[in-house]
C-alpha cells in the first residue's frame, strides 16, 4: 500500500510526501496486521474537509478542502493525445501520449469531433476566382487596422480594460446542448505575440486541437497568480497537435503565442 500527499492539483509534480507501508512491514512484521488486516478497515474514514486551527498569523492562503483518491498518483499523464489506432509499442513504453481510448468519458465525444479531417482552417471558397484560404483571411483581418477581427480585439479591450497583448478571440461554434455551462465547441484565435494571464479552467474537461501555427502553454499549481512563479511544466504545441485537460491536468495555465 502506497500513500502520497500533495498540495494543489493531483499531479506528480505537486507530490510532497510518500509513505510506502510495505517497507514498514518488511522492517517490522507486527505492523502487517495493523496496516493490512480486514478487521482494521472499519477505522478508515474519508474526510472532504478539515477544521483549521491557526496559532499566530498565517500569511499563506490555506485550502480547507481535502480530497482522497483510491488511485495513487504514479506519474502525470501526458497532455498530448494520440489516436489509439496509431498506437505502437515505443509510444506506450515512453509515455509520450495519452491515447484516445484512455481519455475520460467527458473528453471522448469532443476528441472524436475535433479530430475529424474536415475540421481545418486550410479552407477556401469554391469560387474559382477566390483562392484565399480561411487562415490567411483571419491573419489579414487581425493585422489590418480596419479589419473586422482587429476591431473586435479593440472592442474587447474597451470592455475588459485588459492589456491588448493579453487578448484573444473566442468564436463559438453551434449551440450548447445542456451538458456544459456554455457552448462546447470554440475556435480560439491567438494573434501573434499575444498571451494570457495565469488562469484557471476550474473543473472543466476539454480537448484542444491546434489548427494553425502553435502556442506554448505553461502549467501552474492551484491558486498561482504571479507570472514569475515557476511553472510545473510547459507544453510546446504545433500544427495538428491534440491536447486535453481535466480538473487535475492543465487546470491552471498561461498561454503564449
Amino acid at each position: 500500500m502506497l500513500l502520497k500527499y500533495g498540495k494543489g492539483h493531483r499531479m506528480k509534480e505537486t507530490t510532497i510526501l510518500t509513505a510506502d507501508f510495505n517497507k514498514y512491514v518488511k522492517r517490522d512484521a507486527s505492523l502487517k496486521d495493523y496496516f493490512f488486516s480486514n478487521s482494521k478497515e472499519r477505522w478508515i474514514q474519508m474526510y472532504d474537509s478539515r477544521t483549521i486551527f491557526a496559532f499566530g498569523e498565517i500569511k499563506d492562503k490555506i485550502d480547507e478542502h481535502m480530497t482522497f483518491d483510491i488511485e495513487t498518483v504514479v506519474t502525470t499523464r501526458s497532455p498530448f493525445v494520440k489516436d489509439s489506432s496509431q498506437a505502437n509499442m515505443f509510444d506506450i513504453d515512453r509515455g509520450r501520449y495519452t491515447f484516445s481510448a484512455d481519455l475520460p468519458e467527458a473528453c471522448q465525444t469532443l476528441y472524436n469531433n475535433v479530430t475529424a479531417p474536415h475540421i481545418t482552417l486550410n479552407w477556401a471558397p469554391s469560387d474559382a476566382n477566390r483562392h484565399i484560404q480561411l487562415s490567411n483571411a483571419i491573419r489579414h483581418s487581425l493585422q489590418t487596422k480596419d479589419g473586422v477581427l482587429y476591431k473586435k480585439l479593440l472592442e474587447k479591450k474597451e470592455r475588459s480594460g485588459g492589456l491588448f497583448n493579453e487578448l484573444y478571440l473566442r468564436v463559438t461554434l453551434g449551440e450548447g446542448l445542456g451538458k456544459s455551462p456554455g457552448v462546447p465547441y470554440v475556435l480560439e484565435i491567438w494573434p501573434k505575440g499575444h498571451g494570457s494571464p495565469i488562469h484557471s479552467h476550474g473543473n472543466a474537461y476539454g480537448v484542444i486541437r491546434v489548427l494553425h501555427g502553435g502556442v506554448t502553454v505553461y502549467v501552474y499549481n492551484k491558486d498561482a497568480s504571479d507570472r514569475h512563479e515557476e511553472p510545473l511544466l510547459s507544453l510546446k504545441t504545433k500544427y495538428d497537435d491534440v491536447t486535453w485537460l481535466s480538473p487535475n491536468l492543465v487546470p491552471d495555465s498561461q498561454v503564449m503565442e
